[in-house]
Formats: structure tokens, sequence, C-alpha cells
């Protein structure tokens, strides 16, 4: 398989086992958090966003990334927005706890990432909830809400189309593909999503 998805990660742990994973390795070529310089987009048709990434950095280098979506490719973007590199999505709002139930994760719209995955794997890892996600960024008018969470509803994945024509995914919270290894139904999202990339590119 042809590499189509850059992957901009650091050298930590975050990558979850994305990059030695028999599905998916074939598919994704990492790129240092630093050695990214924004031409290298012009050689893939996704780019893929983790929690560990330098928003600053990436803000820095927009442009590149407004450009990319103009020519109708897609990025998934996992984490917390503290700076808006991505259009008309909003800061990250942070949410209160008062009990497990507000970590309940309520599914609206079926999706392939997400296809065969319990939400009940998704709200615990390891027998802790919250893994999953602790808040969200407030999405465009325009996205098609997937996952919501607690009993407000609020909505932590979704996916939606920019003016231009490019598509993104939003996951509000760890990066999907941490759970790639897990002994849970969870574990299906990471291979689900790059197979979803490949099929819709």
């Amino acid at each position: 398989m042809e590499k189509f998805i850059l992957y901009i990660t650091s050298k930590g742990g975050c990558s979850g086992g994305l990059l030695g994973h028999s599905e998916t390795t074939s598919a994704v070529e990492p790129i240092g958090i630093y050695d990214f310089t924004g031409e290298e987009l012009k050689n893939y048709d996704v780019f893929l966003i983790g929690t560990d990434v330098d928003q600053r950095m990436l803000l820095e280098k927009k442009h590149y990334l407004d450009e990319f979506l103009s020519n109708g490719k897609t990025i998934v973007f996992c984490g917390a927005l503290a700076y808006p590199f991505l259009d008309d999505v909003g800061q990250f709002v942070k949410m209160t706890y008062t009990s497990y139930k507000d970590y309940e994760i309520t599914p609206l719209l079926a999706h392939p990432v997400w296809e065969g995955v319990k939400p009940k794997d998704m709200m615990y890892r390891r027998g802790v909830a919250g893994f999953y996600s602790r808040g969200y960024n407030p999405p465009p008018q325009n996205a098609k809400i997937i996952n919501t969470l607690g009993s407000g509803k609020h909505p932590i994945d979704y996916e939606y189309r920019t003016k231009d024509g490019g598509r993104v995914l939003v996951h509000c919270g760890n990066n999907l593909w941490l759970f790639i290894n897990d002994a849970t139904t969870a574990a299906a999202m990471g291979t689900n999503l790059i197979k979803w990339l490949k099929e819709t590119k």
C-alpha cells in the first residue's frame, strides 16, 4: 500500500501502536513535529494530527493546512484545540464531572470509524473512566455529530466539510489509535480509521 497519510508526531508513546500495527503501518508516514515544514503535505491525501502536536507551530503553518484542505484533502485531529489552526472549530471546553455518568458516551450517527465499537469500551480503559474524552471543541454549524459526552450531550466526535471542500474529522480527546492494541472493541477505532481513509480518499 502506498503511504497516503502523513502523521505528525513526537517520539513519545502517543502513537499508541499505530506505526507498528500490521493493518496500518503501510499507509502511514510519520514525521517529527519540528521536522514538519508544511511542504510535505503536497505528497499526501491525509494529515493526521494527534494530541502531542505543537499547536502554536501548526498555527504558524496554517496556510499550508488551508491549502491542503482547499485541494479536497482530509485532516484528522485528535485533542483539545488551544490554538485556531482549524477554521470554525472552537477552543476546547473542559467539562465538570460529578459522577462517572458524566463520562458516558452516546452515539448519534453511525460512522465507519466507530463500526463495531461499544460505547462502554470507549468510556472505560483498564477499568478507569474518562480516557476517551474530558471535554469538547465546539463544532462548526455544518458538522455531523457522531458521538456525544455526558448528560449535556456535548459533541466529542464530528466530521465536517470546509467551505473549500476539504474534509475534517475531529475527536476531542486522546488519539483514537491509542486503543489499537487493547483487548476490547475500542481497538477497532485505529484500524477502522485507516480503512475508512483509504476507501474515501
